[in-house]
């Protein structure tokens, strides 16, 4: 933010905006994934709208009856809401027939972010940066999600949540009844395909993307976090394929009882 000449009293209020707005937002996220008589929901309520009321006292503070912020504000939270009520569905077409509003879908359980970016933008009177601001963040969206689901593809096939990787590798529906064929169809990815390789270029074009379009933003620091998630997704790459290793020799100490590595912590398939 320092890009856009802002005072430090203005940063600070659209910094406390952001980590009010993204509590709440991540208490929606646990309770959406809770069952409904879980102990501690009425807490965790009274916590998320505390926090929802802080959040907009302080915009309105900054904003008070400029229409254009509250208007992008308001798309910004029912594109959260789609996500939050349609997200966890697969579309009904295989992933390889997925549109980018399909991935736009599941991306947009982190839309918030976008509120005090576009705020930031109006009192920088930088107006005419907002719908590549806007593209760049939504590119970006996408590219945390698939990595997200890259990493996480396990623990959502046992929590029976949908995940991106599973349906890019396999046009199984996600249900329990399909959950052990779709992980054999995981590991045929990993061992005779290309070991999600297609997968990571995928996140990859999106930040490239990202990257497009920030360059018309003026905001160094959007340029510099793109330029250097590419680090994360070389991260997580790494891992995977260690990971693969570890399920290779794991297999093969099965098959021809090898011993095997003292501080091998490689879970079993």
């Amino acid at each position: 933010l320092r890009d856009f000449g802002l005072t430090t009293q203005c940063v600070q209020t659209l910094t406390l905006c952001n980590l009010f707005g993204l509590g709440y937002v991540r208490i929606e996220d646990e309770m959406l994934e809770e069952s409904a008589g879980q102990a501690g929901r009425q807490g965790k309520r009274r916590l998320a709208d505390a926090l929802y009321d802080q959040a907009m006292l302080r915009l309105s503070s900054l904003f008070g009856d400029q229409g254009e912020f509250w208007a992008q504000k308001d798309v910004t939270m029912n594109q959260w809401q789609r996500a939050m009520n349609e997200g966890e569905h697969a579309p009904a077409s295989r992933f390889a027939d997925w549109t980018e509003n399909d991935l736009l879908l599941l991306a947009w359980r982190g839309a918030p972010i976008k509120i005090t970016a576009v705020g930031a933008c109006l009192l920088a009177g930088y107006n005419d940066a907002i719908p590549a601001l806007l593209a760049s963040l939504d590119h970006m969206l996408i590219a945390q999600v698939l990595l997200d689901h890259l990493d996480d593809w396990s623990a959502d096939l046992d929590a029976g949540r949908f995940n991106a990787f599973v349906a890019f590798v396999s046009d199984l529906p996600q249900t329990a009844r399909h959950r052990d064929a779709n992980r054999r169809q995981v590991m045929q990815e990993f061992f005779l395909g290309d070991a999600g390789a297609s997968y990571v270029d995928l996140t990859r074009r999106h930040i490239q993307t990202a990257l497009r379009y920030a360059e018309a933003v003026p905001c160094s620091g959007l340029e510099h976090y793109l330029a250097g998630y590419d680090t994360r997704i070389a991260a997580s790459e790494l891992a995977l394929r260690s990971q693969i290793r570890g399920w290779l020799h794991h297999a093969s100490a099965e098959l021809f009882a090898l011993p095997e590595p003292i501080d091998d912590a490689t879970p079993p398939l």
